[in-house]
């Protein structure tokens, strides 16, 4: 769900293989909307593994530094509650990635044997004058890593 002008898609032009998941504008380099931009994308549930549980992606980010306009993150949803396991302010200090692909990963301990889905989402949290000429918010390669019992 999001914006109808700008919202998370596949994309085959900003991927690691195949076609990562976008937030933006489909065929353009912008996430401008003329006003605050914001989307989410759930995924299908899954059980997490029940030791080592590790979660493993890659993200690309071009948007606004600091975390007053842009926030973006990954959370681990488990019966309409979420909890945040990756997002810019958190981890990246509020910065961006310098237009390059960086690897990431997340414990997932806490739901370990537990139903969960994951949910990608990004936030503009205030419509600011700076171009959004900008690719926007891109995950990619999404593994989940542990033991089978």
């Amino acid at each position: 769900k999001g914006n109808p002008d700008a919202y998370f898609h596949l994309d085959g032009s900003w991927a690691i293989a195949g076609k990562g998941l976008r937030f933006g504008q489909p065929g353009k380099v912008s996430y401008a909307t003329g006003a605050t931009a914001k989307g989410s994308a759930t995924g299908a549930a899954f059980v997490v593994p029940k030791t080592s549980a590790t979660l493993k992606f890659w993200v690309f980010l071009d948007v606004e530094p600091g975390s007053a306009v842009d926030t973006c993150g990954v959370d681990v949803v488990v019966g309409g509650k979420s909890t945040t396991v990756w997002s810019k302010a958190g981890n990246l200090g509020g910065g961006t990635t310098a237009q390059a692909w960086k690897p990431v990963s997340a414990s997932l301990q806490a739901w370990a044997g537990q139903s969960v889905q994951l949910r990608v989402w990004f936030d503009q949290k205030v419509q600011d004058k700076a171009s959004k000429d900008k690719v926007g918010f891109v995950v990619d390669e999404f593994e989940v890593q542990g033991s089978c019992p």
